[in-house]
């Protein structure tokens, strides 16, 4: 794995530390993260980032310590606790208490000050967060679960689906209340109709493909985060929602229309997991393919 610079322990793991999963987004487009489990006590461990980083304590019962840029603070920590940490800050810190599992998850600084400016009006030359040791925000929280459940299961579009939750994941923390550096004010407005067809005829060519955010954004010409809220603005769903949507509605026109096989079926419409495929079928038709070219042949 590639060393993350100021992280070098991630690849030489302390002992009673194991790497349960990570993603690595090389291209920095969404959010890279690890899973980690944590023994009962650890070393005195030493972070430093260019990114900012938040962690979610998936079942923690347990005292952290950490130092912050020479400051020090204790905190008792409890299933789904947040910790923050700015970017380019000093971190030294230790574990104590039951064996914990927590995910680190680090924010593309270049991501941020693109959302900040395009969001919330704001100037970029001294974004950063305040240090958190505890905080809890369950819509944060579960948005950081939904990292883990995007991995390996199957979606169809992976690399959209990881870069919306990654907008989602941004948008929430520059809003959270005290925690960023600068000041901001927002704005909006909704995706013009020439362009939103210009997009919608893009994704209808490329159904079965693995359509990405940026893609979408480049050609409505805008940032990705402008074309994200302003498409769903305009539609009342995220880009993701909708390809999928039309990857479904696709895949029941070919099984009243041809003979190919479910799984051929399915393939073609960009699923991978023939399972995934099914769900999401059912969630919208309320039976399953087979039933459905059943009853509609």
């Amino acid at each position: 794995m590639d060393q993350i610079p100021g992280f070098e322990w991630y690849d030489r793991l302390p002992k009673g530390i194991e790497r349960k999963s990570f993603f690595l987004d090389k291209t920095r487009r969404s959010v890279s993260w690890f899973l980690h489990r944590l023994p009962e006590a650890t070393e005195t461990l030493s972070d430093q980032s260019a990114d900012p980083v938040i962690s979610l304590e998936l079942n923690a019962a347990g005292v952290v310590e950490r130092e912050v840029d020479g400051q020090w603070q204790s905190a008792r920590l409890a299933a789904d606790n947040l910790t923050l940490t700015p970017a380019y800050s000093v971190c030294n810190w230790h574990w104590h208490g039951e064996p914990l599992e927590i995910i680190d998850v680090y924010i593309p600084h270049e991501l941020l000050r693109t959302i900040w400016s395009d969001e919330f009006n704001g100037s970029d030359s001294n974004l950063n967060f305040s240090p958190l040791l505890q905080f809890h925000d369950p819509v944060m929280a579960q948005l950081l679960k939904s990292l883990l459940m995007s991995l390996d299961n199957g979606h169809s579009s992976p690399a959209l689906l990881r870069e919306t939750i990654t907008h989602h994941i941004i948008v929430h923390m520059l809003g959270m209340k005290g925690t960023t550096t600068a000041e901001r004010s927002t704005t909006g407005s909704s995706l013009p109709l020439h362009i939103l067809r210009r997009v919608l005829n893009y994704i209808d060519e490329r159904v079965g493909e693995d359509t990405g955010l940026q893609d979408l954004a480049d050609v409505a010409g805008i940032s990705k985060s402008h074309f994200l809220r302003q498409f769903r603005e305009r539609t009342g769903e995220t880009p993701y929602a909708y390809l999928l949507g039309r990857r479904i509605e696709q895949a029941a026109s070919l099984l009243t229309t041809s003979d190919d096989s479910i799984t051929s079926i399915a393939a073609r419409c960009g699923f991978n997991d023939p399972s995934h495929f099914a769900d999401t079928f059912r969630r919208k038709y309320h039976v399953n393919p087979r039933e459905f070219r059943r009853a509609n042949r």
